[in-house]
């Protein structure tokens, strides 16, 4: 039987049907149908689609990247922008306090969000047929931490508004 759900990856142009037979198929399982899906297609306009997701310190499956090959000259959907053919990769980045990971969200077939309780993997996420699936490159801006002195308000006052200057 299986089920029939639509893949978008922003930033990429890629959006794309993908059917899977499993009625218990998870994101990652449709991702990995995709990569077999666009490796199988020979024709020369035919996208082909690689993502890369390495198991992170405490064990989970994390994306890192995702890659599509664009053969031919293609607009964009949203703004009509015109783009060469070629490959356009995305990565996860670490710049400093910033950095960048890939978030997903997944609407049902109705259009409204399937909303998740606490954070899941993109492995253990059940999809139904309908759904679609969206991916996102979102940069996180971590704060940077100053440690100041510890001041009494009278004593230290000077030295309290010096440190806080120098930030």
């Amino acid at each position: 039987m299986g089920i029939t759900v639509h893949v978008e990856i922003v930033g990429l142009f890629l959006k794309e049907p993908v059917s899977v037979a499993s009625n218990t198929a998870t994101i990652k399982d449709v991702l990995d149908q995709l990569v077999i899906d666009t490796s199988n297609q020979t024709a020369n306009n035919s996208k082909h689609f690689h993502y890369h997701a390495p198991r992170n310190k405490s064990g989970k499956i994390m994306i890192d990247s995702f890659q599509v090959e664009h053969p031919t000259p293609f607009k964009s959907d949203r703004t009509g922008t015109s783009y060469p053919s070629g490959v356009y990769k995305l990565s996860n980045t670490t710049h400093g306090h910033s950095f960048s990971v890939w978030q997903y969200y997944v609407l049902g077939s109705d259009g409204k969000d399937r909303p998740v309780a606490g954070p899941l993997s993109f492995a253990d996420f059940r999809l139904n047929d309908g759904d679609h699936i969206i991916w996102r490159s979102v940069n996180i801006h971590a704060p940077q931490v100053y440690k100041l002195p510890a001041a009494t308000p009278a004593k230290d006052s000077k030295a309290l508004t010096e440190a806080t200057a120098a930030m």
